[in-house]
C-alpha cells in the first residue's frame, strides 16, 4: 500500500516541480535577456530531460498536480519527515500566481481598480471544462478583490466556473469579451487564442495590451501591431 501511495504522489509531484523549474528558470531569462522559448526547446532535445511539462506559464492547478504534491507533503509529515524541497516546489507555484498578478498591475500603472480586465481561459488546462483549483479562477478572484472589473471568456468551462465565481461577468464570444478591455490575460492555452487577430483584437479593447500567461502569441506581430505585449520569459 505505501509503494502505490508513493508512486501515485511522487509521479504527479515530479510534474509539478518540472513546472516550478522552468517557470523560475523563465523568470531568470527575463533578468538576463534570454528566450525561455528558445531555452526551454533546446533543453527537450535532451533525450535525458525531454520537453514535457517545459512550458513556462501561470504555474499548475486542477484536481492532480496540486492536490497529489500537498497530499506527499502530508504524508511525509505525518511520519516526521520534512520534505522541503517539496514544499519549495509549492511555494514556488504560488510566487508565479503572485508575480502573474503583479504584472497586470505594472501594466495597469500600478493597480487594477476600476479597470476592465479580460481574462482568456477559465479551465486549468486546455481539452476539459474542468475548473478544480484553476489557478485562472484564483488570478480572477484575486483581481476582482482588488476592483478590478474582470470579464472571463473560456471556450467550454464557463458555465461550471460560474458555479465558483457567480458574480464576475462571462462572456461565450471571445472579441466580445475583450471590449473596451484595459488589459487581456491569456491563462489557459486554448488554441482559439493563439489564433487572435492582432488588428482586430486592438480595435476592439479600450487599450490594447496583453498579458500572454502561456506565451501563445508571437511579440514581434502583437507589438508591430501597436499592442503592448508582455510573456513569460520572454
Amino acid at each position: 500500500i505505501a509503494d502505490a501511495q508513493m508512486i501515485k504522489y511522487a509521479s504527479n509531484a515530479y510534474l509539478a516541480s518540472r513546472i516550478s523549474f522552468i517557470n523560475e528558470v523563465a523568470s531568470i531569462c527575463e533578468s538576463v535577456g534570454a528566450d525561455i522559448s528558445t531555452v526551454a526547446g533546446a533543453m527537450g532535445l535532451d533525450p535525458r530531460i525531454g520537453s514535457s511539462y517545459l512550458s513556462p506559464g501561470i504555474g499548475f492547478g486542477g484536481p492532480c498536480l496540486e492536490k497529489d504534491l500537498d497530499a506527499l507533503i502530508g504524508f511525509a509529515r505525518d511520519h516526521q519527515y520534512e520534505p522541503g524541497y517539496l514544499t519549495v516546489v509549492r511555494a514556488r507555484n504560488d510566487q508565479q500566481v503572485g508575480s502573474i498578478l503583479s504584472r497586470a498591475r505594472e501594466m495597469l500603472g500600478g493597480s487594477v481598480a476600476g479597470k476592465k480586465i479580460s481574462v482568456l481561459g477559465l479551465a486549468f488546462k486546455t481539452g476539459t471544462n474542468d475548473v478544480r483549483t484553476s489557478l485562472s479562477l484564483r488570478i480572477v478572484r484575486s483581481l476582482t478583490d482588488a476592483g478590478a472589473l474582470v470579464t472571463g471568456h473560456d471556450p467550454v468551462a464557463i458555465e461550471e466556473a460560474k458555479l465558483i465565481l457567480p458574480d464576475v461577468d462571462y462572456s461565450a464570444d471571445l472579441y466580445e469579451s475583450l471590449e473596451g478591455s484595459d488589459l487581456a490575460m491569456i491563462l489557459t492555452g486554448w488554441p482559439e487564442y493563439r489564433l487572435l487577430d492582432p488588428e482586430k483584437l486592438k480595435a476592439t479593447m479600450g487599450v490594447a495590451r496583453v498579458l500572454d500567461g502561456q506565451n501563445l502569441l508571437d511579440p514581434d506581430v502583437i507589438r508591430r501591431a501597436g499592442i503592448e505585449y508582455r510573456g513569460i520569459g520572454r
